[in-house]
């Protein structure tokens, strides 16, 4: 009865952290949008590429800012992504992808 009864207090504590996980993506995620709101293409790529922590592609890094509250009244969002990066000294391209420059 007591392995039942632990295993049954395990399951609950899963399902609350669970739960908890979900907030702080949602919580991170709002944060996330007012943060990136007032930031032009190069701030924000420069924070997102650091704050994921590895090279992305031009649609990622396009889709991404976007989804963080970036404003822009591009009717073409990824090629203008592209050719602000490729205009920045700060950025480096890699194959398919782009990182920060060291």
């Amino acid at each position: 009865m007591r392995v039942a009864t632990a295993t049954a207090e395990l399951q609950k504590i899963d399902e609350a952290l669970s739960r908890l996980r979900a907030d702080i993506a949602i919580s991170s995620t709002s944060f996330r949008v007012q943060d990136y709101k007032n930031l032009g293409i190069i701030d924000a790529t420069r924070r997102l590429l650091q704050e994921t922590g590895h090279e992305l592609t031009t649609r990622e890094i396009a889709n991404a800012l976007l989804d963080r509250g970036v404003q822009t009244k591009s009717k073409n969002f990824v090629p203008t992504v592209y050719a602000t990066l490729s205009n920045s000294k700060d950025f480096a391209r890699k194959g398919e992808k782009w990182g920060l420059k060291k």
